[in-house]
Formats: C-alpha cells, sequence, structure tokens
C-alpha cells in the first residue's frame, strides 16, 4: 500500500467533507495529541497517523477509506465491543485516547449526532480493568519554586494525595520513587528535562494553574485542574492532602533502586525474584500496594520505624489473633478502589459484595485491635458505628449464589414478586416447548432465546409445523425459525417483568449508591486501615517463616551477625547465613576469589538497611545499625545505548552522584569500582574515590575490588581502612580480616564449557 498517496489531517478541506466526517474533523482539530476513536455502526475507527498507531499497537488491519474528493485516507477500525482492549493496550504504550460515540440522536440531516464521551490518560484512569491491582497508579506533578521545586502527586482511583518539596536531587529519587504514569510540568518553569524526559509527561499553561480551594500548592493546582480537564463529566473526589518532608524518608537514587531489584528484577524485569515478591503476603490488593508503598520508602525517622517495629512484634507474640485478623481480612477485595467508583456512581452488585466483604467485620477487627493496643491505627479516624449499619443493610441486601452475585431473596417484597414472576414465566415457556413437542411429533423442536427474543427452532430437513399460528420468521441452510401468538405473548410478559425488575434493582443500587456517597470518606480510611494491617499481617508471617529479628538503632555501631538476603532465603532452601561483625568507623574494602559473593554480599547489606529502615524485621541473627539519611548502590552497571554512554562511563556518573550528594550519614556500597576501564586507569580512579571518602564525609563504606594492588597505594591510609577477605571453600562462606592473595578469575575458565586450547592459551598468557 502506497502511504505516502495518502492524504494528510492538515490537506484537509473542511467544506468539501461530508456531515459525519465534518464532525470527525472538528474534534480531532480539538483533540490533535489523542488516538480519536471515532464511532460508525458498529465499529469504532482511526483515521490519519491514529490508523498507523492502531495498526502497530493492536495489529488492526490498515487499509483505507474516501474521505473526500481529494482522496484515500489511512484506516484502521474495530467492533466496539473490543472498545475496552484497545484503550488498554494504549494506555500501556502511553497513549491518550479520546472516544466519540454516537448519541442515538439525530440532526436536521438525519444523521447521527456524536460527542465525546470519556477521555483517557494513563495518569488519570480509575477503573480497575485498566489499573494493576498491586501498583498505585499515580498522576504526578512538580512546579519550581523560588529555591526548591515542590511535587505533588496522587491516585486518582483511591483519591490519596501527597506533596513535598525538595532540591533537584531530591525530587528525582521522589520520581523514582513512586514512578508516575503521567508527569504534569507548567511551562511557566523552566525544568531541567533530565528530570522529567524518562516519563511520559505534559506540559501545561498558565490556566492549568487556577487556584482549587483544596491545598495552598501549584503542583496540586496542575493535577486539580488538568483531572478535571480529562475527567469533564466526572467526579474526583480527594481525600486528606498530606504535607510530607522528604528528610523524613531515606533517599534512594533511580539506579540503587534498579540495582537492588526492590520491585523488579534485572532480568526480565518482572516481580519474580524481587524484593516485593519475597515479601509479599498481603490478602488484599489494596494491601499489596501498600506494602510496595512502604519497601518503597524505607524511613529516616527512629519513632515511625519503632512503632512499626513495634506492631510486629504485638502480632508476633499473638499468634492466635494474627491467625484470627488474617482470617477476617482474608475475603476482603479493593474496596478502597471502590471510593471513586462511588463517587461516580458507577458501583454494581459486584463492588457492593465486595464493600459488603470490607466491611461487614469491622467490630471484630476494631475489638482485637483494640486489646492488642497497636498505636500505629490510632490514626484512622472513621464512624465505625454508620460504617456497620451500612454493612449489615449490605449484607441483607446482597449475596453471591449459583447464578452470581445478586439482590438477596427477602432484601425487597415487591422484587421477589417480580422474580417468581419471572421464574414462572420461564417455567411456561419451557412447558410450551414439550407441549409444541407431543403436538408435533417432532423431538428436535427447541424453544431458544437470543437477545431477549424467543423463537421455535427447526433443523431444515425437519417437516414444517402445520397450523395458521405457526408462522416462519427465518430460514438458513441449516435452520427453520417460527413463531407464534402464545410464544409472543409469554416473551411480552417476559420482557416486561425483566424490564420491572431491572428499574427496581437500579432504585435499590441508587439508594445504596448515594448512601455510600455519604460515607466514601470513611470507607476510604477504614480500607486504609485495613491495608496496613494486611501489610503487618504479612509482615509477621514473613518474619516467623524466616526466624527475622527486629533490628536494634544504634547512634554509630553497624554489625550484622549471620545475616542473609531475604529473596535469597525465598528462593534457596538453607540459604547460609554469612557474619559481617565489623566495625564501620572505618572504610571497608571487600577483596575474595570471584563466586565467592563479594557483590550479593554488598547486596544482602543495602536490603538489610531497606527492611530494617522500613520498620520491619532482617533476615539475622542479631543487627545494630545507625540510620542511614541515603543509600547509594553502584552495582550492575550496563552501558546506556540511549544517552551513548559506555558501562565506565555509566559507573562514573553513579560515582560522581554519590560523591556530590552523600553525608557523613550516608551508606555507599561499591563494586568493583574501575574494572570497566584499562588497569592503570581503573586501579588509579579506586585510589581516587576512596582517599576522597576518607577525607570528606567519612560515610560507612564497603567497597569490593580485584585490584589488590591497591594495598601498596593506600599504606598512607591503612588506619582507616578494614581490609575484609571473603571466602568461600567447600562451599562455605565466611569473612575475616586481611587482604585475598588471589582473585582467581581465570580458574573460572574451568567452571563453564570453555575450549581446553582457550584455557592452555590463557595460563600461558597469565605466566609471563
Amino acid at each position: 500500500m502506497e502511504f505516502q498517496n495518502f492524504l494528510k489531517f492538515d490537506e484537509v478541506k473542511k467544506e468539501e467533507l461530508s456531515v459525519v466526517f465534518r464532525q470527525y474533523y472538528d474534534f480531532k482539530s480539538q483533540y490533535r495529541d489523542f488516538v480519536l476513536l471515532f464511532r460508525i455502526g458498529e465499529f469504532f475507527e482511526t483515521y490519519f497517523d491514529d490508523a498507523q498507531v492502531f495498526s502497530n499497537i493492536l495489529g488492526a488491519t490498515l487499509t483505507k477509506r474516501k474521505f473526500n474528493s481529494q482522496g484515500n485516507v489511512l484506516m484502521a477500525g474495530i467492533p466496539h465491543k473490543s472498545l475496552n482492549m484497545a484503550i488498554q493496550k494504549l494506555l500501556k504504550n502511553n497513549y491518550k485516547i479520546a472516544v466519540v460515540n454516537q448519541t442515538g440522536e439525530k440532526d436536521e440531516n438525519g444523521k447521527f449526532t456524536r460527542k465525546i464521551t470519556r477521555i483517557y490518560t494513563k495518569g488519570t484512569v480509575f477503573e480497575t480493568l485498566f489499573l494493576n491491582s498491586k501498583e498505585n497508579n499515580y498522576l504526578a506533578s512538580i512546579y519550581e519554586l523560588e529555591n526548591e521545586l515542590e511535587l505533588c502527586y496522587t491516585d486518582i482511583s483511591t483519591g490519596d494525595v501527597y506533596i513535598t518539596k525538595g532540591n533537584i536531587d531530591e525530587i528525582k529519587n521522589e520520581l523514582a520513587r513512586i514512578n508516575p504514569s503521567e508527569l504534569l510540568i507548567s511551562k511557566e518553569n523552566s525544568i531541567m528535562p533530565e528530570i522529567y524526559s524518562i516519563y511520559k509527561f505534559e506540559l501545561l499553561d498558565k490556566s492549568f494553574l487556577s487556584p482549587s480551594n483544596l491545598a495552598n500548592s501549584p503542583s496540586f493546582n496542575l493535577i486539580f485542574n488538568y483531572s478535571n480537564y480529562i475527567l469533564d463529566k466526572y467526579k474526583i473526589e480527594f481525600g486528606e492532602i498530606k504535607f510530607y518532608n522528604v528528610k523524613n524518608l531515606m533517599s534512594i537514587d533511580f539506579f540503587t533502586r534498579k540495582n537492588l531489584e526492590i520491585t523488579k528484577n534485572i532480568l526480565n524485569n518482572s516481580e519474580y525474584g524481587s524484593l516485593i515478591w519475597a515479601l509479599d503476603k498481603c490478602k488484599t490488593p489494596m494491601g499489596k500496594r501498600k506494602l510496595a508503598s512502604i519497601i518503597t520508602s524505607p524511613l529516616f525517622n527512629k519513632k515511625k520505624i519503632e512503632q512499626r517495629q513495634n506492631a510486629i512484634q504485638i502480632l508476633l507474640e499473638n499468634k492466635d489473633k494474627l491467625l484470627e485478623l488474617s482470617e477476617l481480612i482474608a475475603t476482603t477485595g479493593d474496596a478502597l478502589r471502590l471510593t471513586s467508583k462511588i463517587s461516580n456512581s458507577l458501583i454494581n452488585e459486584d463492588d457492593f459484595l465486595i464493600l459488603k466483604e470490607c466491611l461487614i467485620n469491622i467490630n471484630q477487627i476494631n475489638k482485637i485491635l483494640k486489646n492488642l493496643k497497636i498505636e500505629l491505627f490510632d490514626e484512622f479516624k472513621f464512624n465505625s458505628h454508620a460504617l456497620i449499619d451500612f454493612a449489615e443493610t449490605l449484607d441483607k441486601t446482597f449475596e453471591i449464589n449459583t447464578n452470581g452475585n445478586c439482590i438477596k431473596k427477602g432484601a425487597n417484597a415487591e422484587l421477589d414478586l417480580l422474580f417468581d414472576q419471572n421464574e414462572k414465566i420461564k417455567n411456561k415457556i419451557i412447558n410450551y416447548e414439550t407441549e409444541l413437542k407431543e403436538k408435533t411429533k417432532l423431538n428436535s423442536l427447541k424453544i431458544l432465546e437470543k437477545r431477549g427474543s424467543f423463537l421455535i427452532e427447526l433443523p431444515i430437513n425437519k417437516q414444517a409445523p402445520q397450523g395458521a399460528d405457526f408462522r416462519l420468521v427465518k430460514k438458513t441452510k441449516t435452520i427453520q425459525k417460527y413463531t407464534t401468538d402464545k410464544l409472543i405473548e409469554l416473551e411480552e410478559k417476559l420482557s416486561s417483568t425483566n424490564y420491572k425488575i431491572e428499574t427496581l434493582k437500579e432504585n435499590i443500587i441508587s439508594k445504596l449508591t448515594n448512601h455510600a456517597k455519604e460515607l466514601n470518606n470513611d470507607i476510604r480510611s477504614y480500607a486504609k486501615k485495613i491495608a496496613l494491617l494486611d501489610c503487618l499481617i504479612s509482615f509477621a508471617e514473613i518474619s516467623r517463616e524466616y526466624n527475622l529479628t527486629k533490628p536494634t538503632i544504634t547512634n554509630s555501631t553497624f554489625k550484622i551477625e549471620k545475616g542473609s538476603h531475604i529473596t535469597l532465603e525465598a528462593i534457596i532452601k538453607n540459604y547460609e547465613k554469612l557474619d559481617f561483625n565489623f566495625d564501620f568507623s572505618n572504610l571497608i574494602l571487600l577483596t575474595g576469589k570471584n563466586g565467592s559473593g563479594k557483590s550479593t554480599l554488598l547486596k544482602q547489606i543495602a536490603i538489610t538497611v531497606i527492611l530494617a529502615q522500613s520498620g520491619l524485621f532482617v533476615p539475622a541473627k542479631n543487627i545494630e545499625m545507625p540510620l542511614f539519611d541515603k543509600l547509594f548502590a553502584v552495582l550492575n552497571i550496563s552501558d546506556d545505548f540511549i544517552s551513548k554512554k559506555s558501562t565506565h562511563q555509566m559507573q562514573i556518573k553513579q560515582v560522581a552522584y554519590f560523591a556530590n550528594n552523600m553525608t557523613e550519614k550516608s551508606l555507599i556500597l561499591l563494586d568493583e569500582i574501575g574494572k570497566n576501564t584499562a588497569y592503570k586507569d581503573g586501579i588509579s580512579i579506586l585510589f581516587g574515590v576512596i582517599k576522597y571518602l576518607i577525607q570528606t564525609k567519612n560515610p560507612k563504606t564497603i567497597i569490593t575490588t580485584h585490584f589488590l594492588n591497591i594495598y601498596n597505594l593506600l599504606e598512607p591510609y591503612r588506619d582507616k581502612i578494614d581490609f575484609i577477605e571473603i571466602l568461600n571453600e567447600n562451599n562455605k562462606r565466611k569473612t575475616i580480616r586481611g587482604l585475598s592473595s588471589n582473585s582467581c578469575g581465570i580458574e573460572t575458565l574451568k567452571e563453564e564449557n570453555i575450549p581446553d586450547e582457550i584455557i592452555n592459551f590463557s595460563y600461558e598468557a597469565y605466566r609471563l
């Protein structure tokens, strides 16, 4: 297909278009940077560049349509029933979508009128169909103030809003932590592209800075106005707006998060093998999201850390109550994401059942938690009595039966009567089929329903029934279809009853929805309490399963006795624990043979610190540690094809970052600095880094290296360095003081299927 011969949108003359395509032209002119899905009959069609996108993302057939006398345009389309699937895939690929539907009304020319029925962007969707139940879907914004940046982010599906301020690096790290689906930037600012270019972002003009009455915050104004613009016909109900200090969190940069595989593994970017995967025993989707939030946001606040520790300790000491609480929340669905549906009157029978399961055990859960006296739950304020009463109403109204979710028998007398009438009519249709079979002697005769219409069906090879009442409706190569006056009468009665049932059910749902709206803030607060409880139960269960230890927070001492990596414990049975009982007052230089586990030990220490500062228990016999304000882990370096930086350049970039941002309270873990360049260059860079660390902030630092000659260069500074060797002999690992005598890198050739010639040639050079 010669695509270059097709019309471009800017070449089209509106006055030459038909009425339908003038409608399209007007909508597309308004939403130029959206994929416009235009409803024509039973299909949604796309044209011009949108058609190319549709074809690439959905695999839809790319074809053409005569647009006007000027010529053809590219076209691709899907059946209207596939709309949600299309939206899901387009959002996943960061496209914005505008959906144009037929209204059912016709204009003076007899053509269907159309209107935009919904606009979708990745950060503003709230329907569970388009969201990952385990992850928050954040819409974020940043605004440049006089001396700092302000960051605001919200999950529209739950209504949570958070606002903080910080310097460029602090805000970049917060963006790395929350990983927003969409980022809003004001054109009024001069924010550097390196902050936002890796995210799906929107540049907004000053009209989106119009003040709201909810918060005195320009970054929140961007979110408030943009979300109202996108979700024009929907109500956005923001919950409590929380201002927080970014300095109360341990700062972790983008590369460190990636290197430590906190949420995704490096191999294939899946959850398996990540820290969150190892810790997740949550029963509810909202608990899983809360777990991710806790693990990705280690604290730099001793009081809050100890609050979480105490909560886990109490649950561990009350095993029976822990089990009871676990069972009580096991059936709870995602009530937190229902709050956005409640505010928009989109909640249905299935949703009310989820809400019922969440609220039905309020009394029991509150009673247990009150007796346990867990301080963390004191912050959640809601009207328990109102929610309990509502739960009882829902319990009287809804149930699950073999036919799916429905309104209970006995919930409404009029509805019960209609259900009975409905069942009687259906039985009459069944009896009528039996009667016809007996009368016609045709056992192959069937009465079948399609889209509310009933017809008598017979194979084409059967003799048509006799009688004036038997009327042929349709005939195909295989089937003949008939109707009768009696069948039409039964069908009309059933249709009338069904209409009354649906109308009455809508009224019941509407009243319950209005009631839920009045309680929505209470529902949101209680759902958050359940989410946190779910997390703490998960942490307690993990602590018991792996015999984890509560860390002791110190002023300076840092010791780990018999520690291990929690993720490896989850993957490898009887994973060996390793002592690292050394004083971190000195910089530690870690050496050892290839395969001894140096890099793994660095990751293990980092993950242990993250767990500890998240307020959780850790895999160790004993741990004493100070609080770290920042964590830097330069590991797993690879080149960056997009920025055209080599592996060595990327490593130096990360070295520059920690060197310019560390404090005396930071933890720095460096794996083989300088290994990706020439030996002399590499060992010189390593020496420079070590000397700088010792002579400046002197943070807690561990560095692994195979540059054994560094020992000689460091002679003037040996009193400030602990040389530690990690041994791995007979599959037993241990750490001792000293310097490894040999890296044995060349011996690893024997461990793989390397040709003997390569091994021999390598040793030949090695002995020179």
